[in-house]
């Protein structure tokens, strides 16, 4: 039997609504019914639109209510130094690739969007060559994308097998921002590392849970299963391999 470890990840941009008690009410009793663990993270790595005094009063809101945790806070903000070892082992694999593209470049009209509405980047940057590189990196500071490639799946058990082809349906994805911001599918891969197993997400999530299996390579994972608690609400998604722990997650925007 694994440990069961649930975990509250919230973003501290605004005060808590009830999205956020809800996601971590389903994370906490599924950790606590099966004698588990909770992790509380903030997933503050915009440090201009999330701040510490929101992030502590979350904490004293969820003392007040009872929804304990055993460990963190962990503040993203503060592990960039891990981030920038996570990357520079995909740099080093050649995995990843700078990406001199602006925004008004990425949301152009004619650019191609998937079903949500956002861009998939289509490797405009990707067959750069070493001088063409130089060159940009003169006047602009790169972005770092993933090289996406092939199908990546998992079965939920509300909404079943749901998958993408990420070349279509993506794109290659962020990893760091051009202004030295680590992207979400790099730094939340990188923290759950050995915890992540069983994830409770919103249902506008699946795109993101895709893109993180991609990121840390589960896609070469037996997929397993996964819960959506209320259609719509929150989804908890089974991939984890041999040897890892089963987690229970709860993310979302914390006053987004």
């Amino acid at each position: 039997m694994r440990d069961i470890v649930g975990r509250f990840a919230p973003t501290p941009s605004g005060s808590m609504h009830l999205g956020n008690l809800f996601s971590c009410l389903l994370a906490w009793l599924s950790a606590r019914s099966r004698g588990g663990r909770m992790i509380l993270r903030m997933e503050n790595l915009d440090t201009q639109r999330t701040s510490i005094e929101y992030g502590e009063q979350l904490m004293r809101d969820l003392d007040f209510l009872g929804l304990d945790w055993d460990e963190g806070p962990y503040w993203q903000s503060e592990r960039s130094g891990y981030y920038q070892e996570c990357l520079d082992k995909l740099i080093a694999q050649d995995l990843v690739y700078p990406c001199f593209c602006s925004r008004a470049e990425l949301h152009a009209a004619n650019a191609p969007h998937a079903s949500d509405g956002d861009y998939i980047y289509r490797g405009a940057c990707r067959g750069l060559t070493a001088a063409q590189i130089a060159e940009k990196s003169r006047s602009r500071s790169p972005a770092m994308r993933l090289k996406a490639g092939g199908t990546v799946g998992f079965k939920d058990l509300h909404y079943g097998w749901y998958e993408q082809e990420l070349q279509r349906d993506c794109g290659d994805f962020l990893l760091r921002r051009s202004d030295g911001v680590f992207a979400y599918q790099l730094a939340v891969v990188a923290d759950d590392g050995a915890i992540t197993g069983f994830r409770m997400r919103c249902e506008q999530t699946k795109l993101t849970t895709v893109r993180a299996l991609q990121s840390c390579g589960f896609q070469t994972l037996a997929a397993g299963d996964s819960y959506n608690a209320r259609a719509g609400v929150r989804a908890y998604t089974h991939a984890a391999g041999p040897g890892r722990q089963e987690a229970v997650e709860a993310g979302g925007g914390y006053g987004a």
